[in-house]
């Protein structure tokens, strides 16, 4: 198969955005007229409207959000995952540490998503995956673990833990270029853990009274022209300054964190965090902090965290396998 005949990273991008408009306009990200200038952007692309949808997967407790479509002229099937759902919170924090998985370090949504994949039949079909945020770790995860994927296109999909990246070093060796970054230059998901794969950095179109938050907006890649076309601008500077000063801070932070708490550190901010996007209550949330017998390691993470912020060595750096 051609480069040429695969859809676009901007058409993909348009994919993923797709799993978004179905949620109530209006809030922070997606605004009444950026959604209709995106389904019109989704009309009129004839190779979109070629796709015939394989199966859906909407707000599953295991694998999230995700959709597959084929493209019955090319060959080509793409996997959608939508970024972080109600319930998935918690899982994205406990990504940052070993956990009780029979590997050790892969989640349960990662997994979930690995087994939604595995219940498709793609035998024969050119496979691309492709997700934003969570949804984007979810791509690049079952691009280093299963061998079925021919391209992996993530939009400021956050990366993998240490002891992630020491258990499956050969795969990804093996299997990092097929990866591909796409991220918002500000953006602030994609700098969280070690990364894999070729990056590429691009201008938010989103104004910037939208606030710190709109940097993670799958729509902020692109910018409408009044006739209805669009372009994405790739940032020449790459990454911000100040995204790459504070992914390597908080490397460093995780980093003086000792293994036998880190699990427990990942699992008591994922906690407090999936309370919080619950609406649970100040009540609720120092109840599951005391239920979890996390206060005797509050104090102990605040000194790993000033000693991490402090530190000004290599240990900032994403781990690297080649």
């Amino acid at each position: 198969m051609t480069s040429s005949s695969l859809l676009s990273t901007e058409e993909l991008l348009l994919l993923v955005n797709l799993m978004y408009l179905f949620d109530e306009p209006g809030g922070l990200c997606v605004s009444v007229e950026d959604r209709n200038r995106l389904l019109d952007a989704i009309r009129n692309n004839e190779r979109l409207m070629d796709l015939r949808i394989l199966a859906l997967e909407e707000k599953s407790p295991l694998a999230g959000s995700a959709a597959a479509f084929l493209n019955d002229k090319t060959g080509e099937a793409i996997i959608v995952f939508r970024g972080t759902g109600k319930g998935e919170w918690r899982d994205n924090f406990l990504g940052g540490a070993a956990t009780n998985a029979a590997d050790g370090v892969s989640t349960t949504q990662q997994l979930g998503a690995l087994a939604w994949y595995h219940s498709l039949d793609l035998a024969d079909w050119y496979v691309t995956v492709t997700g934003h945020s969570k949804g984007g770790n979810k791509a690049k995860y079952l691009a280093i673990v299963e061998g079925s994927v021919d391209r992996c296109v993530s939009f400021d999909g956050q990366g993998f833990s240490d002891e992630f990246v020491r258990h499956y070093a050969k795969q990804i060796a093996d299997r990092q270029k097929i990866v591909e970054n796409h991220n918002l230059e500000y953006d602030f998901v994609n700098i969280l853990l070690n990364d894999v794969g070729e990056r590429f950095y691009y201008k938010r179109q989103i104004p910037l009274q939208d606030g710190f938050l709109a940097n993670h907006c799958a729509n902020g890649f692109f910018k409408f022209r009044e006739d209805g076309s669009f372009y994405v601008e790739r940032a020449p500077e790459g990454q911000a300054k100040e995204m790459d000063a504070l992914d390597r801070m908080i490397n460093r932070i995780l980093r003086s964190i000792p293994e036998k708490d880190r699990e427990k550190a990942m699992d008591l901010i994922g906690t407090q965090v999936q309370a919080a996007m619950n609406g649970e209550g100040t009540e609720e949330r120092i109840r599951l902090f005391l239920q979890k017998g996390f206060p005797g390691l509050l104090p102990r993470l605040v000194g790993y965290a000033a000693l991490g912020a402090i530190t000004g060595n290599d240990s900032g750096e994403d781990l690297v396998v080649k």
